[in-house]
């Protein structure tokens, strides 16, 4: 068959997929629209800040209610055509763009933020993104969650991965921090998950990423009270003092500092040449706010310096991210993790920094783990890395190049890709761990569910059949209803 003849037959079913999905979307009188490739909206519904694996699915189909999403699942299910599930829309690997032939439900209307003083607790739509959440609760109260350290990720995909962030240590994940969810099953069921009702659902949605179970539609969260003052001391240093600045921290950290405390390091992350140390110390009682703020001074002489330490409020502890949510520029960005569970000797220190000089266009962040994180068991919730000592996020980010060739931006990226293959390699040799975290998703891993999971894979696959019996919620990396690791991957069997 001539090419040009498969390529018309092809857009002719297309349209007729389409037409067909409108047509069962207005029987049921959904409100959501359905924006195909050739609608104004399309581009906007489609920006991807990351130019990697660039996607443009069939169409998105903008919900606006709860029952909308129930309808579309009930359409898509009929018509028999793939879709996926888009929140924030900042899954590494496009996931929740699905694929050409996909539609995307897309979920960022559903955007009430609903705070009830009764119970001190707040309401979420699943549409909802961290900064925007986070400015309405201390809003109503100076009230807070422990959200990651992007403004624009969306509340739904980073809850559900667990939600480990900057100030996990003193609040816990984000997903400690929920009560209850509302989830449309694969048939269509409005369903409440907490520890009352579906129980086991309840505990997957909390670490068991998104996509896999069903479509949460809302989050009942517990906020905590944010109105102590945080000291926060930030110190920059050169490239070349990573080694020793490193060191002293591993040294610190092995002391199980506080939980007050957070500390994240920042490696060419704000810029090529950007050395970062960060601590944040949350604590109501002064004393114990300067006692902890002398732990690490025992190592840090420096943490206390006016240049450096500031005393700010809770909102102002997200700066730099949250005074900066705007639209992304456009980048080429790879990143992989590492949960890690010992404290690197030096000279291990050395041979990671021997790696970073070779492989200079490398950045990272190391957050420290612990805390209140490790206060609940493993197996407590479907996040199993309670017990790690710190993640290790890691990759590289090309900018669009300055003549805005976005294809030689690509190209750019996929050169680097190769070698940030050969650096995972080889600091895997001295890190050793096997543990990963599925936010930040990783399609290049072997055997990637069983370093998400771990030994809660095997109960998640379990709850994966109890309410998803035919595989709807279905993408590369979602848990299947049955698998077998082989030496490449984890595939669906």
């Amino acid at each position: 068959m001539p090419r040009f003849l498969f390529l018309l037959i092809s857009v002719f079913c297309w349209n007729v997929k389409a037409n067909s999905l409108k047509t069962c979307f207005n029987e049921w009188d959904s409100t959501a629209d359905i924006i195909l490739k050739d609608e104004p909206l399309y581009s906007e519904l489609n920006f991807q800040d990351n130019v990697r694996k660039l996607v443009r699915p069939q169409g998105y189909i903008a919900v606006n209610s709860t029952r909308d999403v129930q309808i579309a699942l009930k359409c898509l299910q009929l018509l028999n055509l793939q879709f996926a599930i888009k929140s924030g829309g900042h899954s590494y690997e496009k996931y929740s763009r699905g694929n050409t032939d996909a539609f995307v439900i897309d979920l960022s209307r559903l955007n009430e933020i609903e705070f009830d003083r009764r119970t001190q607790s707040v309401m979420v739509g699943a549409g909802v993104q961290a900064h925007a959440v986070s400015k309405r609760i201390w809003e109503m109260g100076n009230y807070g969650l422990p959200v990651g350290g992007c403004p624009t990720v969306g509340i739904s995909g980073f809850t559900l991965g667990g939600g480990f962030g900057p100030m996990s240590r003193k609040w816990g994940l984000m997903c400690d921090n929920v009560v209850e969810m509302e989830v449309i099953l694969a048939d269509q069921r409005r369903v409440r998950a907490s520890t009352r009702q579906n129980a086991d659902l309840f505990w997957s949605l909390r670490g068991g990423g998104g996509g896999n179970f069903g479509i949460v539609t809302k989050f009942y969260l517990k906020p905590f009270d944010a109105s102590a003052q945080l000291i926060v001391s930030t110190i920059s240093y050169e490239i070349s003092d990573f080694p020793s600045m490193f060191t002293k921290w591993l040294q610190w950290a092995a002391t199980n500092p506080a939980s007050s405390i957070d500390s994240i390091i920042y490696f060419k992350i704000f810029a090529p040449d950007s050395l970062v140390l960060k601590f944040v110390i949350s604590d109501k009682d002064l004393d114990k706010s300067i006692e902890a703020l002398n732990s690490i001074k025992r190592y840090f002489n420096e943490v206390d310096d006016p240049e450096h330490m500031k005393i700010v409020p809770f909102i102002d502890s997200l700066y730099p991210f949250y005074n900066n949510a705007t639209k992304p520029s456009l980048v080429y960005e790879k990143h992989k993790s590492f949960f890690v569970s010992k404290w690197l000797n030096s000279t291990e220190v050395n041979s990671f920094n021997e790696k970073l000089v070779e492989h200079s266009y490398a950045q990272f962040l190391i957050q420290l783990c612990g805390g209140k994180i490790s206060e609940k068991s493993a197996t407590e919730t479907a996040f199993y890395h309670r017990g790690t000592f710190f993640e290790l996020d890691f990759g590289f980010t090309v900018p669009l190049r300055k003549d805005g060739d976005i294809q030689g931006t690509i190209a750019d990226g996929e050169e680097l890709e190769p070698k940030l293959k050969q650096f995972t390699e080889s600091i895997s040799l001295f890190i050793k761990d096997k543990a990963a975290y599925v936010n930040v998703i990783d399609g290049d891993l072997q055997c990637p569910l069983e370093k998400y999971y771990d030994k809660n894979y095997s109960k998640l696959k379990m709850v994966k059949r109890r309410y998803d019996q035919r595989d709807v919620f279905k993408f590369p990396l979602s848990i299947p209803l049955t698998c077998v690791c082989s030496n490449e991957s984890c595939v669906h069997g």
